[in-house]
């Protein structure tokens, strides 16, 4: 029976290292079995080019796998003019590895410049409690995830969408989250880490900037330069939403069907 392997991680590193909890006989098991299944299946699906290549040289396969990236399937009616104050909006789980307390105290230091937070997670109430201990409660909003065919149109009342994680091993190298295409298919300016995955994407500097995920510096001169430059943040956003149908929407659909009429048929 003809089947594909498609992973959203980047597993061969759950087997070097103990960021996850799994017991030594579980990451062995779930190794081998990867090694073992992915290579017999006629093909195999990941999530960006970066994880990709490695996939191809982790696993010694003779072609490289397929990318179909998580974005959604509907782009939002149009970008929304630039906003002041600036808009900022990170969607998502709300989870402390996702380097949300350092996009707080980020906003906390630049005026001028508003921070949602839409999705759930297990730092929200202590980033309430930091919101209002940094003076900031008023600039710190905090909504409910919508229904996913409304996150684009959600996504486009605001200017600035942020991915600040850390590259600290190869899945967070090539990590191309969700909430990135959210903001491209809701025409938002992104600010993104430096990783081999971001910088694979094309024309990244015409709607994004790069910042050090580690440093708050960078990230308050990345939101100030946009706070003060609203033509440049317009123009972003509107460079964002005219690329987002190449990756969002029918284009991934057709991709997927695609891939599976090849299984089909094999």
């Amino acid at each position: 029976i003809p089947y594909s392997y498609e992973t959203y991680e980047f597993w061969p590193d759950h087997a070097y290292e103990r960021a996850r909890s799994f017991l030594d006989e579980q990451r062995k098991f779930l190794v081998n079995a990867e090694k073992k299944y992915a290579r017999k299946a006629s093909f195999l699906v990941t999530v960006s080019d970066f994880l990709a290549q490695e996939y191809q040289a982790e696993l010694k396969l003779d072609t490289k796998p397929e990318v179909i990236f998580n974005a959604p399937h509907t782009l939002a009616s149009a970008p929304s003019p630039a906003h002041s104050p600036l808009r900022v909006l990170f969607l998502g789980n709300i989870q402390r590895e996702r380097n949300v307390e350092f996009l707080l105290h980020s906003v906390a230091k630049v005026q001028g410049v508003t921070l949602t937070f839409q999705g759930r997670g297990s730092m929200a109430n202590s980033l309430r409690q930091e919101a209002h201990r940094l003076g900031i409660e008023d600039r710190v909003f905090f909504k409910d995830p919508v229904p996913y065919a409304q996150v684009a149109d959600s996504a486009s009342h605001y200017d600035v969408g942020v991915v600040c994680h850390e590259a600290y091993n190869r899945q967070m190298e090539g990590a191309l989250p969700n909430k990135f295409f959210e903001y491209m298919a809701g025409g938002l300016a992104i600010l993104a880490p430096r990783t081999h995955a971001f910088e694979m994407i094309e024309h990244f500097d015409t709607f994004g900037l790069f910042v050090d995920a580690s440093s708050l510096e960078s990230i308050i001169t990345a939101l100030g330069d946009l706070r003060d430059n609203p033509q440049d943040l317009l123009a972003r956003k509107e460079s964002a939403f005219a690329l987002a149908p190449k990756y969002c929407g029918e284009v991934r659909q057709k991709n997927i069907v695609e891939l599976y009429k090849f299984l089909l048929e094999t």
